[in-house]
């Protein structure tokens, strides 16, 4: 179980930098398109900065990571003959094939500045997001356990994710639908953080339990009818305490929620603070912002001309 899940650690360590990413670049651009009175026009891919325009930063984070995020997942196939695992293991390897092309994607359109039709990059993403939420829909086969529910909230997240993006491709010069994408994809990250620790501690906890059963079965075999006994004695009240506990699984999603808008609302915060002082991570690129100034142009040729002219007798 361990091993299985560092494609689920690795997803969420991922979904946590790129929604940060994502939320200090279209915050910034939304606070320097006001200072310059210019209309904000959303991405999915973004640049450092002005001085490192053409070097896709973003493309190749997320091309890194979606390599080394399949490579654990073809382990995790190879290593665990379990059916539910190695189906999880092939979910986010699709996922992450997928965010792989998209990755490639925009490091075509920083180089080249043009892709092979507009709109390609916000396809890509969206489909990268539909089939997480897919995947997410269909981990676990036990719709009454606490994996099943906390599959179901990320399932919820991913789907709002997709939901944005596509909003945001119809609605470019709106800030709520990028901010909602970044909401979403931080939330997605975290509860997979979430969902591995509570995993790992959960397989360490049975394996130490297992142990010291066997090691007491060894040592007086009459304890195998007591315990068979008491287990079938206490069957539902297990089951009654296992679906009662299951209401705290969407109580922690919300927390989650809370506690994620709080942070992005303290980053909206300081990046207007920087963007007020001008930071190099907060200069737009050029070929974005158009700017309008007054301007006077004068021909002096053409006024040393009319002036000679009236000179003359």
């Amino acid at each position: 179980m361990a091993t299985s899940n560092i494609s689920l650690i690795s997803s969420g360590i991922f979904y946590i930098i790129i929604g940060f990413w994502w939320h200090l670049q279209i915050t910034q651009r939304y606070w320097y398109s006001k200072q310059q009175k210019t209309e904000f026009s959303s991405s999915v891919t973004y640049t450092c900065c002005n001085r490192c325009k053409k070097f896709p930063l973003e493309g190749l984070f997320k091309l890194i990571f979606s390599v080394t995020i399949c490579a654990c997942s073809i382990y995790q196939i190879q290593v665990w003959k379990d059916t539910s695992e190695q189906n999880q293991a092939i979910g986010q390897l699709t996922v992450f094939c997928l965010m792989g092309m998209s990755a490639v994607c925009d490091i075509i359109l920083i180089w080249c500045n043009k892709i092979l039709f507009p709109g390609l990059d916000y396809i890509l993403i969206v489909v990268c997001f539909n089939v997480q939420s897919v995947v997410l829909s269909y981990h676990n086969t036990q719709q009454t356990s606490w994996i099943g529910v906390a599959d179901t909230c990320g399932m919820y997240a991913a789907s709002i994710c997709a939901i944005a993006i596509l909003l945001e491709f119809k609605f470019k010069t709106k800030i709520w639908f990028p901010l909602l994408r970044c909401l979403s994809t931080v939330v997605l990250g975290t509860w997979f953080v979430h969902m591995y620790i509570v995993l790992t501690n959960q397989y360490y906890t049975e394996d130490n339990e297992t142990t010291e059963k066997v090691s007491t079965l060894n040592q007086f075999n009459i304890e195998i009818d007591v315990n068979v006994t008491a287990t079938n004695d206490n069957v539902e009240y297990y089951q009654n305490e296992e679906i009662t506990n299951l209401s705290l699984v969407p109580m922690y999603f919300t927390w989650h929620c809370l506690v994620n808008m709080n942070i992005l609302i303290i980053l909206w915060l300081l990046s207007w603070k920087l963007a007020d002082k001008n930071c190099c991570c907060f200069q737009e690129e050029e070929e974005v912002v158009t700017r309008f100034e007054n301007r006077v142009h004068f021909d002096y040729h053409l006024i040393t001309h009319m002036t000679d002219s009236d000179n003359e007798p």
